[in-house]
């Protein structure tokens, strides 16, 4: 599910909201839980991304990913 980053403008607070992409396009609401505020703004969080992989299992610098090493 993914996490949505909120800042407070009213005391400054942040703080992140988990709801499902369907419950953020009915339009959240969130108000802020130190203050109770509504005047929020929303961040741009850390994003992370997985390929699946270890990092070890990328080919080295110029080298070729071949079916059976792991890297493709």
């Amino acid at each position: 599910m993914p996490t949505y980053e909120y800042h407070c403008t009213d005391c400054s607070e942040s703080f992140s909201l988990e709801a499902s992409m369907d419950e953020y396009d009915e339009g959240l609401d969130p108000a802020c839980p130190g203050c109770g505020s509504h005047a929020v703004e929303r961040r741009i969080g850390n994003v992370v991304i997985s390929t699946g992989g270890a990092p070890d299992d990328a080919p080295a610098a110029g080298g070729r990913c071949t079916p059976g090493s792991g890297c493709c």
